[in-house]
């Protein structure tokens, strides 16, 4: 048998959650009633064919008992009991269970054709027998109940390498243990197959670095910025990178090769991690605490259950996956109603938000619905839609944060602009009460120094008063005294011409005259000599006033 190699991401665990928009409907294939068939057509290799979907010209057959074994088959036990399936990706419900399948393959050529048998879906374990005129001439195990290392073919789905001879045909059984709901088969040619895995190598990488781009980036924005829903952006997108590994046996490939406990443990402890931390990124990228305290409790109930199926599926996996095709449809309707509150409350970076998660629940309900043949769906969708909506959805929620980012930064910058400007407008505010104040106060100075001028003038006033009476009353006594004298002494000459017409003057009143005469001009003299003496002092107090010369006086004056 011919080995490749390859990185395929069809691991069809993913309905899982894509299922889960219709847990409802699968609970009509948790007991399935299977149906008797006529007899299978076989699968023509004709010249040139490269692949075939054998689902729908296989029979399928439960064995609830796990005990079947080929040999019993070929015998006949329990032939009326496989049943023909309906739909190319067959759907069974998740037990413990082993099936049995079975598909004729033709060779119409003259020469040998190589086929390439690949399971989609999550085998713990698989036996291919081919078997020829009732005799099985060809057995193969392969599963992850194995180290990488023992499969046949190099390549992350589980695959089987047959041959067929020429104008042959013969029976191939496949005797399936799995604990996944869905049995899925792509019959190769030998170049298809190889042509497959090299893109399959393209289409993984490009979807797989998608996410780890996003996943680094974003982590180094959460370094710079601190902001915690960036983390949860982080976990969340890790988490459904861990999903899509071990979803489609990349991870077991790649990094896990040796340690086959791991793969099946680790499928069931990464699935239901996406749900919880798409529940955290949600809540704290949308507030719901703050703005939807109900949803926000919700959610935190749901977040609850997914760690409840986390650990449920750590013992009892066909339960676990029981659980957690209950969940994705309240998750969905709760994510997408807070989402629509928040956009129409204003919250612009909520429309990335729901945008991101409607492609992601529209492309995982579509393939759900595409598997229970409700709604017709392609191979590629069937391979590859879960990881090209967690592809798109890592990008468009990187945005909805970018978004978000810029608009804190808008309303930052608009904070601090308004800050500046109420800032601005106080201090105009503050000056123009300055230059009022300061106006006030230089007016209330003027008043002052015109007070004060006043008070001066007034003062002045004073002072002059008091010693215009000073001086007044220091010239009235000279003043009164020369009055009184020259009063007296016309008295005294009244009476010396009265005695002079008369003719009674005598020489005694003559000389008593004419002494009165010279005391009274000599009293008058010397008042107005005293008066003369004090207005040339208060001249000269007055002239001292603006004048500075030096000028020598007398104190005893």
């Amino acid at each position: 048998m011919k080995k490749g190699y390859s990185m395929k991401s069809g691991v069809c665990f993913s309905n899982c959650m894509l299922k889960t928009a219709l847990s409802t409907f699968l609970c009509l294939f948790f007991f399935i009633t299977p149906t008797l068939s006529s007899a299978l057509e076989p699968i023509v290799l004709e010249e040139g064919w490269e692949s075939f979907t054998p689902a729908l010209s296989m029979e399928f057959l439960e064995d609830e008992s796990n005990s079947l074994t080929i040999e019993e088959i070929l015998a006949g036990k329990k032939n009326e009991d496989f049943f023909q399936s309906k739909s190319k990706f067959p759907v069974f419900g998740a037990s413990q269970s082993i099936y049995w399948g079975r598909f004729i393959v033709k060779n119409p050529l003259d020469k040998p054709q190589e086929w390439f048998l690949e399971a989609w879906h999550l085998i713990q374990y698989a036996d291919l027998y081919i078997v020829e005129n009732g005799k099985v001439t060809y057995k193969r195990t392969e599963g992850r109940i194995f180290p990488y290392s023992h499969r046949e073919v190099d390549f992350h789905n589980t695959t089987f390498n047959g041959d067929i001879p020429p104008q042959s045909e013969y029976t191939v059984y496949i005797k399936m243990k799995s604990a996944a709901p869905i049995f899925s088969f792509t019959l190769w040619s030998h170049e298809a197959f190889y042509e497959m895995m090299q893109a399959e190598i393209a289409i993984n990488g490009f979807l797989l670095g998608i996410m780890v781009v996003m996943l680094f980036y974003n982590l180094f924005i959460f370094f710079s910025l601190k902001d915690s829903r960036y983390l949860h952006y982080v976990f969340f997108i890790f988490s459904g990178l861990l999903a899509t590994l071990t979803l489609n046996q990349i991870g077991f490939q790649l990094f896990w090769s040796d340690s086959p406990e791991w793969e099946l443990k680790s499928t069931f402890l990464f699935l239901p991690l996406p749900g919880i931390f798409g529940i955290l990124f949600s809540q704290g990228f949308l507030q719901t605490k703050e703005n939807n305290p109900i949803i926000h409790r919700l959610l935190s109930i749901l977040g609850g259950y997914f760690f409840l199926v986390t650990i449920v599926m750590q013992f009892n996996a066909v339960w676990g996956l029981k659980l957690l095709l209950l969940s994705p449809i309240p998750f969905a309707v709760l994510v997408l109603l807070a989402g629509i509150k928040r956009y129409r409350a204003g919250f612009r970076p909520a429309g990335y938000f729901l945008i991101a998660w409607t492609i992601f629940f529209s492309a995982i309900f579509t393939r759900g619905f595409g598997v229970l043949d409700v709604i017709p769906i392609s191979q590629f969708f069937f391979v590859y839609g879960r990881q090209i909506a967690y592809a798109f959805d890592a990008v468009i929620l990187s945005m909805a944060l970018t978004s978000l980012i810029n608009d804190l930064k808008g309303e930052k910058e608009k904070a601090n602009f308004e800050r500046i400007e109420a800032q601005r407008v106080h201090s105009e505010e503050l000056e123009h009460k300055v230059e009022e104040r300061t106006e006030e106060l230089h007016n209330a100075l003027e008043e002052l120094h015109l007070r004060q001028e006043q008070l001066v003038l007034v003062e002045k006033q004073a002072c002059l008063g008091q010693l215009v009476a000073g001086v007044a009353h220091e010239i009235n006594t000279p003043v009164s005294i020369g009055i009184t004298a020259a009063s007296h002494f016309q008295d005294l000459n009244k009476e010396i011409k009265k005695n002079m017409e008369g003719n009674t003057l005598k020489k005694t009143l003559l000389e008593s005259f004419l002494n009165d005469s010279w005391k009274i001009s000599e009293m008058i003299l010397k008042s107005l000599n005293r008066t003369g003496d004090l207005v040339r002092s208060f001249k000269m107090v007055a002239a001292d006033q603006r004048n500075e010369d030096k000028r020598r006086f007398f104190i005893k004056e």
